[in-house]
């Protein structure tokens, strides 16, 4: 008889292991390479679009890398036979790159770069499921939607929800200011203080300039908080009215502060205090919203079946 705990079977599975390991990571290179592509577009879009602003797009790019970094995670501990692809996913690949062709004639006489974006992002989709199957492609599709649409087209998407932020924000905190007694008034995003005092609630109040670091603060505390995938996105979705309420209060702070010590709250120092704070109060808020919702179970402490 062979002893299986002898050093030499251990030493034989630690090298199959490891062998098992290098194939495994071959095999990944498709995606690897698709993903390095696509990160070059996005850089490249994003020094031509940045208009000097090198800091504004590094918290979409670091976001996309953790997508990547877990998903290649999640592509060497998963089964070899899910990473590869079946006849029928070749076939929905070729169809989606057919689609992915057809877009940007279509609609030719857009005035946006949407078309354009969608088809190269569309096309990074359809090569993951060709070489890998839909899992994979799965993995790394929000990574390939941030570094191929959302990089290029950053300022007009985040003009786009930057005034339904500062709306809602505006309107929930002039409404518990009405409840504290405070008189104020507002139209839109203009609120109004006695003495004909005017405070406008732009972009920089709205909360979207921390809302790139938030969505990848809150895409690491997912993974720090292990939950089945649909708990782990409601989770996520839960970040964002957790942001509308954290704006909501720092407005709140910044108008009940103006009544304390005059214009002086208005200027960089506060302005740019108040934001930390926000971005600090979500954090912890979405942190502990984790515990709303059911974490996963290890397999091995699951009850047997008798």
């Amino acid at each position: 008889m062979t002893n299986t705990n002898s050093p030499s079977n251990s030493e034989t599975r630690s090298l199959m292991a490891l062998l098992r390991q290098k194939d495994k990571l071959s095999s990944c290179l498709p995606c690897i390479f698709i993903c390095f592509v696509a990160f070059l577009y996005a850089l490249v879009q994003a020094i031509r679009t940045c208009n000097g602003q090198w800091d504004s797009m590094v918290a979409s790019m670091l976001l996309a890398l953790a997508v990547v970094y877990y998903g290649l995670i999640r592509f060497m501990n998963g089964a070899d036979n899910a990473l590869t692809s079946s006849a029928k996913e070749r076939i929905v690949a070729w169809a989606i790159l057919v689609i992915a062709i057809c877009i940007p004639p279509l609609f030719a006489t857009s005035p946006t770069e949407l078309p354009h974006n969608t088809a190269i992002a569309l096309f990074a989709i359809a090569c993951m499921l060709f070489f890998h199957g839909w899992r994979p492609a799965l993995w790394m599709s929000p990574a390939l939607i941030i570094f191929c649409i959302f990089i290029p087209m950053r300022e007009q998407i985040m003009l786009m929800v930057s005034y339904p932020l500062r709306l809602i924000s505006t309107t929930l905190s002039v409404l518990v200011l009405k409840l504290l007694q405070v008189n104020i008034e507002y139209h839109l995003t203009t609120i109004t203080l006695p003495g004909s005092t005017q405070i406008v609630i732009t972009d920089a109040c709205s909360g979207i300039q921390q809302l790139e670091a938030l969505l990848l603060i809150g895409y690491l505390i997912i993974h720090l908080q292990p939950k089945p995938l649909v708990w782990s996105i409601c989770h996520y979705l839960f970040l964002l009215p957790i942001i509308i309420l954290s704006n909501s209060v720092r407005i709140i702070v910044t108008i009940l502060l103006y009544h304390a010590i005059g214009p002086a709250v208005l200027n960089n120092t506060w302005h740019t205090t108040l934001g930390y704070c926000l971005v600090l109060a979500c954090s912890i808020l979405f942190w502990y919203s984790g515990l709303l919702f059911p974490t996963a179970t290890s397999e091995s402490s699951k009850p047997d079946n008798a």
